[in-house]
């Protein structure tokens, strides 16, 4: 029982090597299979434990009750796993992104007197989504593009978002223009 659970640890403390060197804290797969290597690799050190702690003492209990405390550390990781995962699921504002703030920030924009529909979301580790509609004061064209441009540069460079939609509504008139 030692020597097969050692094989396995050196195996596993190999195979957790290879996956640290991905983005394992914000790619939820990456972290997935990481969980998953890790408990294969606390499975192998229990064993161990346990192999040792029988062949020395004599004690059969260490087994189970080694077991059921890797079990308990598995599921803690499973459950932080599942609760982003669900988060991603149902479109959840990134963690890391404050939609206040991002209102603010576009309403300081010269030209937009309001922010509407703004959304955030995550559409897989990595890629965040963000629509809004900017209220513009007046109808001028060079507002429009000026404002549009701003946007932007805000939305891709200081939120790092690359996919976003900016729809521009024009006080004045009611009008509706939509840029992708």
């Amino acid at each position: 029982m030692i020597v097969i659970a050692f094989i396995g640890l050196i195996a596993n403390v190999g195979a957790l090597f290879v996956l640290m060197r991905g983005d394992v804290k914000n790619n939820l797969n990456m972290r997935g299979a990481y969980l998953h290597v890790l408990s294969d690799t606390l499975g192998s050190v229990a064993a161990v434990a346990a192999g040792i702690i029988i062949l020395t003492t004599g004690w059969y209990y260490a087994d189970p009750i080694l077991s059921i405390v890797i079990a308990l550390m598995i599921g803690l990781s499973a459950f932080r796993l599942l609760k982003d995962t669900v988060h991603v699921l149902l479109e959840g504002t990134p963690k890391h992104l404050d939609c206040d703030k991002i209102s603010a920030d576009l309403l300081a924009i010269d030209e937009v007197v309001s922010v509407n529909n703004l959304h955030v979301w995550t559409i897989t580790s990595g890629m965040e989504k963000l629509t809004v509609h900017l209220v513009l004061q007046g109808n001028s064209t060079q507002a429009y593009e000026d404002v549009l441009e701003k946007a932007k540069h805000y939305v891709q460079h200081s939120l790092h978002i690359e996919q976003s939609t900016i729809q521009i509504e024009r006080e004045a008139d009611g009008e509706k223009d939509r840029v992708d």
